[in-house]
């Protein structure tokens, strides 16, 4: 962590070289046989429809102020889309920031779908009190567990 405690903030479109950057390397380190930087342009997009479509995006912000971590929680629907923080702060807090504060905006529960081979992400989710309650395959083939938490459980 640099500089102090993380704060949040909205995303606003000027963070994208910033957030692109760190969820490339995030998912290179996950999965480096796939050209993440070949997805920006994808997630640009996604980011501005998600934008659009009204689901809060937020990014974390560490205490000299760069953007090192970044969440999405539909609160209507309390779907968690996008979650992920810089390398270097794997393990500092910033995702469990994040993650919280999706959880205070969202409707009593949350559902998100997580690789089945990302044990670490499924493992921060199982601490968190996420419990999985169905199966399925991302966009890019991908064996999924769709994972649910419930404020009060």
């Amino acid at each position: 962590m640099n500089g102090g405690p993380h704060r949040l903030r909205a995303y606003r479109p000027e963070d994208f070289d910033a957030v692109g950057a760190f969820w490339a390397r995030s998912w290179t380190a996950v999965y480096p046989e796939i050209d993440f930087s070949a997805r920006l342009p994808w997630l640009k997009e996604h980011l501005s429809g998600l934008v659009a479509r009204g689901v809060d995006v937020l990014v974390a912000l560490d205490g000299v102020g760069l953007q090192i971590g970044l969440v999405t929680i539909d609160r209507r629907e309390g779907y968690l889309d996008q979650l992920c923080v810089a390398p270097r702060e794997i393990g500092g807090g910033g995702a469990a920031l994040l993650l919280n504060e999706a959880k205070r905006r969202a409707p009593g529960q949350i559902t998100l779908d997580v690789n089945d081979d990302n044990a670490r992400a499924m493992a921060f989710y199982r601490r968190e009190g996420f419990v999985p309650i169905g199966a399925g395959v991302s966009a890019a083939g991908l064996a999924t567990t769709k994972m649910r938490w419930r404020a009060g459980f």
